[in-house]
């Protein structure tokens, strides 16, 4: 319905003409404007002020959230709303439009009995007219989706439906503003929600099954292994010692075209400069003593596949030049013979050394070293990615659990406590190592401090170790050493308490106070 429709004849003069034409003016041109849709409303409730002369302008708006939004341009209101009380002028009255569908008006409003509350909080200053006060409905689709209200001056003389109407055709205008900026925000949503999707498929696929973390750094790590897996790239593998190395080099291959044929694994740090060149490139009878059989190299034996060279910065000189050579023409020759081989191989290389440091050294050639790096990934330590530890625990209870038939299914919370603070300078070789004693040490369904290796110097030593207050850390301390000795006597409290320099009856309190549990069957306790 056009403007001109919804006008009755009263509104034809210039008047009402010049203040309708201006106000709708200023008001489509915030519709186009670029600012929120809460100060692009507000905006419009000022427009109403100044080209309609209406005040205490208020819309009230049902969000996408359910929720109503109140905004209105007499701050009194607000703070009002802000203190849980009701903006009185109209609350009521927006009710009652919101469920009816049509507009209401409320002339003099000092004048109505019901409405003597809001007379108290909006009492008119001396001199100041009566007012009337009108509400409208916005719709959006046929549906009320909020109201639009203001008080003008009372004249008996002037019919208010009047200004109703304009105030009708301004809501009209508010309902297309809202739906515009909603659509936008919904289209946003669904784009944030099918970029989350593909983002969560990417990472399933991207995130190798041999590897566990969840950290920004591991998924920078799957992300770059996903990129290099499909070509033939070399890969140099950057890291500490312990973090995962191999374990990457398996998931390059595994996700690789080469899946399906071997992944040979070479330590250049196992062996010395003799036998790491014939364990590369193989030998023939004879070539030195000992020899007393053609042997294939690990070159050969990766044939099709994956040749991992780990610690490649131990690669002595004399053999870097002939793995250069391999890595530029795909040919050797193996131990004392001159036949040219050729072989079909993609190298993977690893190290925890500076090779940079070490090619400005001399201690390693800088040809090999831009051969080897076409694409570098770099392993971050264990203490960079904390959040992945008690992943990475779980994983090696269950398996250390599975290998020693044990049905170990829980951590403790000290051992958490202690596992997440400890800076692993062994990275997660070490935490596995840990695990895997602690396995072999539990004697009952948990992993305790104390099956922990060398668990009394990591408590004594860092009690920063175990969280909370200092009286928790102490109790934590003391709750281990009873566990242990308690464990040592075969529950025997008697003999427990006698070796701790307290009373029975003490101790018994303790495991009373930790919640520990006498099985009596055994004659064992739990927690």
């Amino acid at each position: 319905m056009s403007p001109s429709e919804l006008m009755p004849q009263q509104m034809t003069g210039p008047v009402f003409s010049r203040r309708l034409l201006a106000a709708i003016r200023d008001v489509s041109e915030l519709i186009s404007s670029d600012q929120s849709e809460r100060d692009v409303l507000l905006a419009m409730l000022r427009v109403l002020e100044t080209r309609l002369g209406l005040q205490d302008c208020k819309v009230v708006l049902s969000g996408l959230d359910g929720r109503d939004m109140v905004l209105a341009t007499n701050e009194d209101l607000m703070i009002l709303k802000a203190q849980g009380i009701h903006a009185c002028r109209g609350h009521g009255l927006s009710r009652k439009v919101r469920q009816s569908d049509e507009p209401a008006v409320v002339e003099a409003l000092n004048q109505h009995a019901q409405l003597k509350q809001c007379r108290r909080r909006n009492k008119p200053k001396s001199g100041e007219p009566d007012r009337s006060l009108i509400c409208v409905p916005i719709k959006l689709n046929q549906e009320v989706i909020g109201t639009l209200s203001g008080t003008i001056a009372y004249q008996p003389e002037v019919d208010a439906q009047i200004e109703s109407h304009l105030l009708s055709i301004i809501a009209g205008m508010m309902a297309v503003h809202v739906s515009a900026r909603r659509a936008i925000l919904l289209e946003r949503e669904a784009l944030k929600r099918e970029n989350q999707r593909l983002r969560d498929l990417l990472s399933g696929h991207e995130r190798p099954a041999e590897m566990i973390g969840d950290a920004p750094a591991m998924q920078q790590v799957f992300a770059r292994i996903s990129q290099v897996a499909p070509a033939d790239t070399r890969v140099l593998l950057r890291g500490e010692p312990g973090t995962g190395k191999e374990v990457a080099a398996r998931a390059i291959h595994a996700q690789s075209p080469r899946a399906d044929g071997p992944l040979v694994v070479v330590s250049c740090v196992a062996l010395n400069e003799s036998l790491l060149e014939s364990e590369l490139f193989g030998h023939v009878e004879g070539a030195f003593t000992g020899a007393t059989s053609d042997r294939k190299g690990r070159i050969a034996e990766a044939e099709g596949g994956t040749l991992m060279l780990d610690e490649i910065g131990e690669l002595p000189l004399q053999i870097q030049v002939k793995l250069l050579r391999f890595l530029q023409e795909q040919q050797y020759e193996p131990v004392g013979s001159n036949e040219t081989c050729h072989a079909d191989v993609r190298i993977v290389a690893a190290t925890h050394r500076n090779l940079e440091q070490e090619v400005a050294q001399g201690c390693f050639r800088e040809d090999l070293f831009y051969r080897i790096s076409v694409f570098t990934i770099t392993l971050p330590p264990l203490r960079e990615r904390k959040s992945d530890i008690m992943s990475l625990a779980s994983h090696f209870v269950q398996h250390y659990s599975v290998k020693n038939g044990k049905p170990i299914n829980q951590i403790t919370r000290p051992v958490m406590e202690c596992l997440t603070r400890y800076d692993w300078p062994g990275n997660v070789r070490e935490l596995e190592n840990w695990i895997e004693y602690a396995v072999l040490t539990s004697t009952d369904e948990k992993i305790h401090l104390h099956n922990l290796p060398n668990w009394a110097g990591v408590t004594e030593a860092s009690m920063s170790l175990i969280g909370g207050t200092l009286k928790e850390r102490l109790d934590n301390v003391a709750r281990e050493i009873i566990l242990q000795t308690l464990k040592r006597y075969d529950n025997r409290v008697a003999l427990a308490a006698e070796e701790l320099g307290i009373t029975p009856r003490m101790l018994n309190y303790k495991i009373k106070q930790w919640g520990l549990k006498i099985e009596r069957s055994r004659g064992r306790f739990a927690e």
